[in-house]
């Protein structure tokens, strides 16, 4: 479920987790 949020939120959600920040550069 996190990942699909992930993909569905915004770069806002990603500062919001800011844990998931490694995780984005990984997908970019």
């Amino acid at each position: 479920v996190t990942v699909m949020k992930v993909e569905e939120a915004p770069q806002e959600t990603y500062a919001d987790i800011g844990g998931l920040d490694n995780q984005i550069q990984e997908i970019k």
